[in-house]
């Protein structure tokens, strides 16, 4: 399947769910296909990033390590305005990967893809491509979920969650000029029946009640309302059986995969990218980045699925 077509990848956003972009470049590589350009957003700018950066199989290493405890860690709130949480640690766990690379640097000797994240003017909601600069500072401003992280400040801009304008880039992958781009969608309706009995473990409040600046009745408040949630079934909340209504967590998550959904399925009509990927992967919770073996393996065995697509893409490009 080797020829010179360059190939673009357009990594999508979907919180940890993005782990499974990590599968895709594991069967891209195996399969002898150089990768040319990746535009990422959100989870798919830190993967994307990683992987131009060379920082890759650290990446998933640190993830095999990862366990709740540590997840807490990262999850520090701050009572600054914009977000629960501060996403500096995050930002430090990333610059021990990447080092102080600049997107501008990246692939300009061919050994490895050219790169771009994306974001979200928090302003004008327009879609930013973040093609300089600080690779750890823009992948921050990639992944910064409106409510739940802060903004990030670059230049004289704050930015947003690049998922919340382009949640699949392929626009944005295809200006750095592939011949072919490969969109990895996480949005996707596609799911297997989520018939597990949900975590107790929430990182989100479990950061609330590690975290010793938090005054006393916050985490009162917490612990009272992890003792009433119910341990129903994800499934049984989904089609909407249970006698509770949804917690908030839930209700947040459960509207932004929707719009996200929605945006996405926009996005892929109107910019027809050549191939697309969608693992199945709505049966991982978003933040579950301590499943990253069985993310990694929905993305193989989805990009394994897709290969017929890809090499017909590519031979049609040899012939003509």
């Amino acid at each position: 399947m080797a020829n010179d077509t360059r190939i673009g990848l357009a990594l999508g956003s979907g919180a940890a769910r993005g782990i499974a972009h990590v599968g895709v470049l594991n069967v891209l590589r195996d399969e002898g296909l150089a990768v040319h350009s990746v535009a990422g957003t959100s989870i798919g700018a830190v993967v994307g990033g990683a992987y131009a950066a060379g920082s890759l199989t650290a990446y998933v290493e640190a993830l095999r390590e990862l366990n709740w405890r540590q997840m807490v860690g990262f999850m520090n709130p701050t009572v600054a305005r914009g977000g629960f949480f501060s996403a500096d640690r995050l930002t430090d766990f990333l610059r021990t990967l990447v080092g102080q690379q600049r997107i501008e640097d990246l692939g300009v000797d061919g050994s490895g893809p050219t790169f771009l994240a994306v974001a979200t003017d928090a302003t004008s909601g327009e879609e930013v491509w973040l093609r300089e600069g600080d690779l750890a500072d823009a992948v921050r401003a990639s992944f910064a979920i409106p409510g739940m992280f802060t903004p990030k400040r670059i230049g004289d801009r704050w930015f947003v969650d690049g998922a919340v304008a382009a949640p699949v880039p392929i626009e944005a992958c295809r200006s750095l000029g592939p011949d072919l781009v490969i969109a990895v969608n996480l949005n996707t309706k596609r799911f297997e029946p989520l018939m597990r009995r949900r975590r107790k473990r929430d990182v989100t409040a479990h950061a609330f009640l590690a975290h010793p600046n938090v005054p006393d009745r916050m985490k009162r408040w917490v612990r009272e309302r992890l003792e009433q949630r119910e341990e129903s079934d994800a499934a049984s909340l989904a089609i909407g059986t249970s006698d509770k209504a949804p917690g908030l967590a839930y209700l947040i998550a459960g509207s932004l995969n929707t719009l996200q959904a929605r945006v996405a399925e926009l996005q892929l009509a109107r910019d027809r990218p050549e191939i697309v990927i969608e693992p199945i992967v709505a049966q991982f919770g978003l933040f579950e980045f301590d499943r990253a073996e069985e993310l990694i393996a929905a993305g193989e065995l989805a990009a394994r699925e897709a290969l017929p697509a890809i090499r017909a893409a590519l031979d049609s490009r040899v012939e003509g």
